[in-house]
């Protein structure tokens, strides 16, 4: 009896390790892709206005696309194009 719960015990908190991981893992990750999207988007045009729209551009696309989505480049390009950079050029 001491033995299972031992054993359940161990397994609850691994699982939450790996939770835990996982969420550190999706939260490092959007905060680099969007660091990295608005530095390529804005390159060597670093205007207020070029630099607003790249900003509206990361933040919508990290709330309204998964890791996975956002880790395929061209779903993502694709996706910006006909959805995300329409809304923010019309901000």
């Amino acid at each position: 009896m001491l033995r299972k719960l031992i054993v359940v015990a161990a397994v609850s908190l691994s699982l939450a390790g790996c939770k835990s991981f996982r969420e550190g893992y999706r939260k490092g990750f959007i905060e680099s892709w969007e660091k990295n999207f608005v530095k390529s988007c804005v390159g060597s045009n670093d205007a207020p206005e070029q630099r607003e729209l790249c900003q509206c551009v990361a933040a919508r696309a990290v709330s309204e696309l998964t890791v996975e989505q956002l880790s395929d480049v061209s779903y993502t390009t694709k996706y910006i194009q006909d959805n995300i950079m329409p809304a923010c050029q019309s901000e």
